[in-house]
């Protein structure tokens, strides 16, 4: 399954293994794990942020036929009307819920 959420998603082949063993490691499962336990997911998270944040850069730059491409060229209507480009803070919010 997490091949196909990531082939749909747009992640590289090349470094799917690491965004899956990251994504694994960035969930908290158990707490008595102390403060090492909890620096290592931080880590981890940190980590995932700056390689979907690299990616959703790409895709601004070079889109494909995947659904970060369609992310970062979509478009946020306000209460007012006023529409404006999601930001890849959103975009990767996004990404990292997905791929999790």
């Amino acid at each position: 399954p997490l091949d196909v959420i990531s082939e749909l998603l747009g992640i590289p082949v090349e470094i799917r293994e690491r965004v899956h063993d990251l994504a694994n490691r960035s969930v908290v499962r158990d707490a008595s794990g102390g403060p090492e336990a909890m620096d290592a997911v931080r880590a981890a998270t940190a980590e995932t942020r700056a390689i979907f944040t690299e990616i959703v850069q790409e895709r601004r730059k070079r889109p494909g036929d995947d659904i970060i491409s369609m992310l970062v060229n979509s478009e946020i209507t306000d209460e007012q009307g006023n529409s404006f480009p999601v930001s890849d803070e959103r975009v990767v919010a996004q990404f990292r819920l997905l791929s999790s």
